[in-house]
């Protein structure tokens, strides 16, 4: 057998030869990652001091998959995803890829030794609050508040984020600090206040108080507050919305207070517009909102002010020429932000057209995030009347809105329009439980209230245990439900009052309450001497009118037949209106309600229904509602749903 000898030499050659070899190769392929990531550094400083942040933040990320232990690096890419989300063409990913990491390079130990890191840590904070992450600027307050305790800035952060992440009690709590409150002693003391001048701190502190049914103690913060800052127009400012509604006389004395301190200023230009406004005083309104203009011509509040007082004057062609003049103006982000109200409000006129040009005008101006596209296609289907596929795209949009803040006004409107559709496609049970949903959320959201008794009514589900959400209304029904002999209304009456003590409600209003009240307990002529004292006090009240007709109905010395010929009057008053309507359709059903044949009476509310062309998707859907609510009361189910 043949026997073989290894060459050792030469072995031992390609062996040295190939270590050789690679230590070449590897050296060569550090040469040129070195190259390369000194390219890719460049390139990200580069892209950043030229504002293109999108370029900087993939240059950085590339150079730190190369050198992930580059702090420096690091803090830069996390600030170039910052402020790619302050840029117009900012969307809802960058605002999530940009706290992600945020996040990771504050949890790197070796950015603490960073001396710009807190900067950053504070630059999150304002992201969170931005998006209404309330509980993650909390987060990151507190680890600031634990290097810098005495920041008295950061300390009125942790009030107000507090307060909107809906921690009151301990947002007060924290509060009382910052002003120097003592709820034992029920006084102040500025030397231990740590936040004396603070005018954020008073007003969420006043404002919480308020939501606590506290409005002695919250005036007594709205006084301290000007008390420390005499002449501060920021002050006057805030304790004149505070006064609005308790004392609108020492509400103007504070707007005029500030417009002498700072005439110019936005804050007291629009504050003391919205009084004028409120005084039904239009020009003068006028006046300093133009004014307001001319101070601050990029101020997008001013032009969405402008278009609501336009509105208020019900000049609809204004208010949307006033929107377009902001956006022209104020470009970016909240020039489209002004767009995006203007076609709102014209698909509530049922301009459908018009809210398309203007949303084709929003997205030549910058790309919009998908859930607001989805929410134009969704209200265009249901402006159309198309109940069903209105339906889908709402039922789609919803979970993509679900837990953010910054949407939460578009989250209602969708989840209402979206049980409305399902009342219109005749799914009674799933509009209930959607208008109900709401109702949880938002006790006070009067249409979702209705919506869900008028579903309880057209499923047949209605009891008399059924309650009122409205306190007024159910003091009213709990002393009917009583035996006559047994009821007390004098009680009634004072329990009333105090209800109305806390409730933004004029002296009319109160006349009309009254009325009502006496109406309940069939004392018609107490009833009819408040509607006459109502009518003096504002004589082009519809309402007012209304509740004459009502009251005229259920008078025996009356009835509905003479109600009827006073309603012919109120229709040549105020016109032909969808609350007129409905008032001719329960004096119809009065009028009818010892009938045996129906059919005439079918045909008299059919007829009501023609000739609504004119009226906006608003009046529709109230006025269908009611109807649905009037047929359903008769039994007739199948006219309801239709």
């Amino acid at each position: 057998m043949q026997q073989y000898r290894v060459n050792y030499s030469l072995l031992i050659g390609l062996v040295v030869g190939t270590f050789v070899c690679s230590g070449g190769a590897y050296g060569l392929w550090r040469f040129q990652i070195e190259r390369k990531s000194g390219w890719l550094i460049s390139e990200a400083d580069k892209a950043a001091a030229e504002k293109n942040y999108k370029d900087a933040v993939q240059f950085y990320g590339q150079y730190l998959s190369i050198h992930p232990d580059d702090s420096e690096a690091r803090l830069k890419f996390a600030n170039a995803n910052l402020d790619l989300t302050e840029q117009d063409t900012a969307t809802s990913d960058d605002y999530n890829f940009a706290s992600q990491m945020v996040e990771i390079a504050l949890r790197n130990p070796k950015m603490a030794e960073v001396a710009e890191t807190p900067a950053l840590r504070r630059r999150l904070v304002t992201l969170y609050a931005r998006v209404g992450n309330y509980s993650g600027a909390l987060d990151h307050l507190k680890f600031l508040l634990e290097k810098d305790p005495k920041n008295s800035e950061l300390q009125v952060l942790q009030a107000t984020y507090l307060a909107r992440g809906e921690n009151v009690d301990e947002a007060i709590k924290y509060s009382y600090k910052l002003v120097g409150f003592d709820p034992q002693k029920e006084n102040f003391d500025l030397k231990k206040a740590t936040a004396p001048h603070s005018t954020e701190a008073y007003l969420t502190l006043a404002d919480l108080l308020r939501a606590k049914k506290k409005p002695e103690l919250a005036d007594r913060v709205a006084m301290q507050l000007v008390a420390v800052n005499p002449n501060d127009a920021a002050a006057y400012v805030g304790r004149s919305r505070l006064r609005r509604t308790a004392d609108p006389t020492a509400a103007r004395a504070d707007a005029q207070k500030a417009y002498q301190l700072k005439p110019n200023d936005i804050d007291v230009l629009l504050n003391i517009a919205e009084l004028a406004a409120l005084d039904k005083d239009f020009d003068k309104a006028r006046e300093y909102v133009a004014a307001a203009k001319k101070a601050s011509p990029k101020n997008s509040r001013v032009y969405f002010f402008s278009a609501q007082l336009e509105l208020q004057r019900g000049k609809l062609d204004k208010a949307l020429a006033e929107y377009d003049e902001g956006a022209k103006a104020v470009g970016g982000a909240a020039g489209t932000n002004l767009l995006f109200f203007k076609a709102r409000l014209q698909i509530d006129q049922n301009d459908v057209k018009g809210a398309r040009q203007t949303i084709d005008d929003m997205q030549q101006g910058r790309k919009l995030n998908p859930e607001i596209n989805e929410y134009f296609d969704a209200m265009l289907l249901y402006a159309d009347g198309k109940w069903f596929q209105a339906s889908e795209a709402l039922s789609k949009l919803r979970p993509r809105l679900a837990g953010r803040r910054e949407m939460a006004d578009i989250g209602a409107e969708v989840d209402f329009k979206l049980a409305y559709c399902y009342e219109k496609l005749g799914r009674f049970e799933l509009a209930q439980q959607n208008y109900q949903q709401l109702v949880e959320q938002n006790p006070e959201h009067g249409p979702a209230t209705a919506g869900v008794q008028r579903m309880r009514q057209l499923r047949g589900l209605t009891t008399s245990s059924d309650r009122s959400t409205d306190p007024l209304q159910r003091i009213i029904s709990d002393e009917l439900k009583k035996p006559k002999d047994q009821q007390n209304w004098d009680k009634v009456d004072a329990a009333v009052n105090d209800v109305l003590k806390n409730r933004p409600v004029d002296e009319t209003a109160v006349k009309l309450v009254k009325a009502q009240i006496a109406m309940a307990h069939e004392d018609f002529t107490l009833a009819n001497k408040y509607l006459n004292e109502a009518n003096q006090l504002s004589p082009d009240n519809l309402r007012i009118w209304r509740s004459k007709i009502q009251l005229a109905a259920v008078d025996p010395k009356v009835g509905p037949t003479k109600a009827m010929d006073m309603l012919a009057k109120v229709v040549q008053k105020f016109g032909d209106k969808p609350e007129v309507r409905v008032d001719r359709a329960d004096l119809l059903i009065a009028m009818n309600k010892d009938k045996q044949d129906k059919e005439p009476l079918k045909r008299e509310l059919a007829g009501l229904m023609t000739g609504i062309d004119s009226w906006t998707p608003q009046q529709k859907s109230d006025f269908w509602i009611n109807m649905q609510a009037r047929y359903a009361s008769l039994g007739m189910v199948d006219e309801a749903r239709q």
